[in-house]
């Protein structure tokens, strides 16, 4: 019966697919009481992660065990450093939505949209499915008191739009996915 109740206190954050080398993970993230629920190849473990030294230094607590981790930005992946240990890590936000006639094709590919910095996202000028030019206005934040504009890199179809108004966002952030052609 804990165990119904502490499930009841989760809430779905996003799913992920992590690919280390050769080696793909599907990840589910929950927030939960205390932390997050961090679901791994369908392995549950408690997990908490505390600011150390900004940007990149951090406490990471699995299953109550503590300990430091590096993680840096490097292009389109993930850098992380446990102890000794450094993993080269590519995270993409897992966003299937099956559609007729298109199975086993793989004609297009997403493009993750990303905030170059910090900032408040303040409009979000495109919303899932529509159809967007190579530098058309997808997001419009707000960062050192200046608006930015977050455009297409490509053409194509928004997949999924990650932000709303007034959300705070972190430099690398995922904002919005587009499938290209």
């Amino acid at each position: 019966m804990a165990d119904g109740a502490e499930r009841q206190r989760t809430r779905a954050l996003t799913d992920f697919e992590i690919v280390s080398g050769h080696d793909r993970f599907a990840v589910q993230v929950r927030e939960a009481t205390g932390g997050l629920e961090v679901s791994i190849d369908g392995r549950v473990h408690r997990v908490e992660l505390l600011r150390w030294v900004e940007p990149t230094h951090f406490a990471l607590a699995i299953d109550g065990a503590s300990r430091p981790v590096e993680i840096v930005r490097a292009g389109d992946e993930l850098r992380v450093r446990l102890g000794y240990e450094q993993y080269r890590l590519q995270v993409t936000p897992r966003i299937s939505i099956p559609r007729r006639g298109t199975a086993g094709r793989s004609s297009s590919a997403d493009v993750r949209i990303v905030a170059p910095m910090p900032g408040l996202i303040v409009a979000v000028q495109a919303g899932p499915g529509s159809r967007v030019e190579q530098g058309a206005v997808v997001v419009i934040m707000e960062a050192m008191k200046m608006q930015m504009e977050i455009r297409a890199p490509r053409s194509g179809h928004i997949s999924v739009i990650l932000v709303k108004p007034g959300e705070e966002v972190a430099k690398g952030q995922i904002l919005a996915t587009l499938k290209t052609q």
